[in-house]
């Protein structure tokens, strides 16, 4: 049988006894004592990760926590001294895309999971500023946008979405609003240092995309901050092209302002009129993604 034929015993919280509770034990003990990143181990965790939205709330992952993160940051292959970088053998055959599903599918209830998570971005923390580069930089870039975009779906899904198939989530474990508060404070301070970093924006964009949906006073102002000391400054071009763009990842948040953040309306004239210098025909990057800026709050003034 096949891995995808065998997702179907992942659910059905009635059939739990006679589904992963038969293997699930098994197989996350031949994953913890297996060291050697074996080519399986991918295939493991994305069937784990799974399981995990596919139950929340009904396994207790709290045990394992620990070395999931331990093989999460392992897997980025980051360099321990200030010389080469060591390259883990096989270090490509952890796919962080599927950690950040399981981590996201983890968060709440009485789980130990965020206080890793404000670990690991902790630890982190110095590889997103802008003067550090090196090869890791697309799996932090890649981590940085894709778990606060899983959270946004499960919140979307445990408040908003229409009743469906899938496994309801139990009323205990579903994310409240202070669980939303301190996800979103743990990963604030590197997804700004993120802004400016070589790699691109886009990864941080993605980022503050997801995280102002959550809780746009917490992220707004910052950003906005940084734009308008992006826009008095004129010896560094590609920062303001960076805050724009990250600007325009939460103009949503921004123009619609709502309960949490009533004031961003106020700031989107004076945006406006402090970036209509940024119509630049000598510099391409910057004049579309004033241009975007600008498509961006008239549409949705128009919502």
């Amino acid at each position: 049988m096949s891995m995808d034929s065998g997702y179907g015993w992942t659910s059905f919280p009635e059939e739990h006894e006679h589904g992963f509770r038969l293997w699930l034990d098994k197989l996350l003990q031949l994953w913890e004592n297996s060291h050697s990143l074996p080519l399986w181990e991918n295939n493991l965790v994305w069937l784990f990760a799974r399981l995990a939205q596919n139950n929340i709330g009904y396994i207790n992952w709290d045990p394992y926590i620990p070395t999931m993160f331990t093989r999460l940051l392992r897997s980025f292959n980051l360099p321990t001294t200030s010389g080469k970088v060591h390259v883990t053998r096989l270090g490509s055959t952890y796919d962080s895309t599927a950690a950040v599903n399981w981590v996201a599918a983890m968060l709440g209830g009485n789980s130990c999971c965020q206080t890793y998570v404000s670990s690991l971005f902790k630890t982190v923390e110095s590889f997103y500023h802008p003067s550090n580069n090196g090869r890791w930089v697309t799996k932090l870039q890649r981590i940085l946008s894709k778990l606060p975009a899983e959270v946004v779906r499960r919140v979307h899904r445990e408040r908003y979405r229409p009743p469906s198939w899938d496994t309801p989530v139990p009323a205990s474990h579903r994310l409240t609003d202070d669980d939303i508060t301190e996800f979103v404070k743990s990963m604030q301070t590197v997804v700004l240092l993120a802004m400016f970093g070589k790699g691109g924006s886009t990864g941080a964009a993605g980022a503050l995309q997801s995280l102002a949906l959550l809780r746009p006073e917490l992220i707004v102002p910052p950003v906005l901050e940084r734009l308008y000391q992006s826009l008095e400054t004129v010896t560094e071009p590609h920062r303001l092209t960076a805050a724009l763009h990250c600007v325009v990842a939460v103009s949503r948040s921004l123009v619609k302002g709502g309960s949490y953040f009533p004031e961003g309306q106020s700031h989107v004239i004076p945006l406006l009129t402090s970036c209509l210098p940024g119509i630049d025909p000598n510099d391409t990057k910057k004049c579309m993604v004033t241009l975007q800026f600008i498509k961006k709050c008239a549409l949705q003034q128009q919502d």
